[in-house]
């Protein structure tokens, strides 16, 4: 019975034995290579961080080629101002000729009025005196009265004595007509030059001003662009800045600050919106709302929450704890050694003449202490052994 019972407790472990070797190869199958695994996430973190300074890229070549287009834009629009003016000034002209045009029409009819009119008189005037004397004109010339002889003269005062004379005048008033045409042609010929001059500006003015459009609705799409971008990256920001501030039990918050003028982009800026008690609203950080350490604070946790977006080596941090209340000082302390002790974040030289007492530290910060003064030990006569007896000695007490 011993020997069974003994035979039946070894098959027994035996069975189990096989058992836990076969658990043991299925986990060591779905272990995961941590090697592999950390190698892969770095790749990742690598591209997304390429992929970002990409983005940065094209945003800085984005806003290149606005600024060009801008330019260009000015220069057009100077150039349309100045056709504009030349446009206005051709159109005055114009009308100023157009004026001399029609006092020059209007003499010209008034003297061919009064050509024909004292044509009409003489030839009546004359074809009367010839009615007259033949009606009183005696066969014996010499028995002419005087008075006929009166009437006759008045007749023809101020008229030529003479038909050549008489056609004389008419060559002459013809004459002075033939000018007055040559005048009226030349101020024709020069309306037309006008107004073939002020079509032609007129066609080159919506020339330019179809280049000002597309070259707005260009800069317009380019805009467009830069702001989506840059507001998805300040989204991100925000999103780890709110994170932070909520862990230290306050409040916080950044923001796009858009200038009234869209076009303006040196008075692009982000507002930095923070809550550090209670009951209050969030305000923007200024010189008087906030104290030295609340700033200390804000600034602080602003920069580590550019860590995703920034790709830097390391990072210098000089005296940054200074004016901040214990309480703060030791929560930004221990945000800054979770981020740096951190592989994928930055490293970090944080540079402090005080540091609290009994502050957490990660395995992978080093300490450096600078002894600088008048009562400062020399350097060969420091001894790191018996000074860390004595702290040792002092807590034993």
């Amino acid at each position: 019975m011993a020997i069974n019972e003994k035979r039946n407790a070894r098959t027994k472990l035996e069975r189990k034995i096989a058992e836990k070797k076969q658990a043991l190869a299925l986990y060591q199958n779905k272990k995961i290579d941590l090697a592999k695994e950390e190698k892969s996430s770095r790749e990742k973190e690598k591209k997304i961080h390429e992929d970002k300074l990409n983005k940065l890229n094209d945003h800085a070549n984005y806003l290149n080629d606005y600024n060009q287009r801008c330019a260009e834009l000015t220069i057009e629009s100077c150039r349309l101002a100045i056709s504009r003016y030349e446009h206005e000034k051709a159109k005055a002209d114009l009308e100023t000729h157009n004026e001399d045009l029609t006092k020059i029409k209007e003499e010209s009819v008034q003297k061919q009025n009064q050509m024909k009119a004292s044509e009409t008189e003489t030839r009546i005037c004359a074809q009367n005196v010839i009615k007259s004397i033949g009606k009183t004109l005696p066969t014996n010339v010499s028995l002419l009265s005087n008075e006929i002889i009166m009437e006759v003269k008045s007749k023809f005062v101020g008229l030529p004595q003479t038909i050549q004379d008489l056609d004389t005048d008419i060559m002459s008033f013809t004459a002075q007509l033939n000018c007055q045409s040559n005048v009226k042609e030349d101020i024709i010929r020069e309306y037309r030059n006008q107004t073939k001059k002020l079509a032609d500006l007129e066609g080159r003015r919506q020339g330019l001003e179809l280049r000002i459009n597309q070259h707005q609705s260009t800069a317009d799409n380019s805009k467009d662009n830069w702001l989506k971008q840059v507001k998805e990256m300040i989204s991100q920001i925000n999103e780890k800045f709110v994170d932070l501030f909520n862990t230290m039990g306050c409040k916080g918050e950044i923001c796009l600050d858009v200038p009234e003028n869209g076009d303006d982009y040196e008075k692009y800026g982000i507002n930095i919106k923070v809550q550090f008690r209670d009951g209050e609203k969030l305000h923007e950080m200024s010189e008087f709302l906030q104290s030295g350490g609340e700033k200390s604070v804000s600034v602080m946790l602003y920069m580590i929450a550019l860590q995703n977006m920034t790709i830097c080596p390391f990072r210098c941090v000089d005296e940054i704890n200074q004016g901040m209340d214990p309480q703060n000082e030791r929560r930004v302390f221990e945000l800054l050694v979770r981020h740096s002790s951190d592989k994928a974040n930055s490293q970090y030289f944080l540079l402090s003449p005080k540091l609290l007492p009994d502050l957490k530290y990660s395995k992978k910060i080093k300490l450096l202490f600078v002894c600088n003064g008048e009562v400062a030990l020399k350097s060969h006569e420091w001894n790191v052994a018996k000074y860390i007896e004595r702290r040792k000695a002092l807590q034993s007490l």
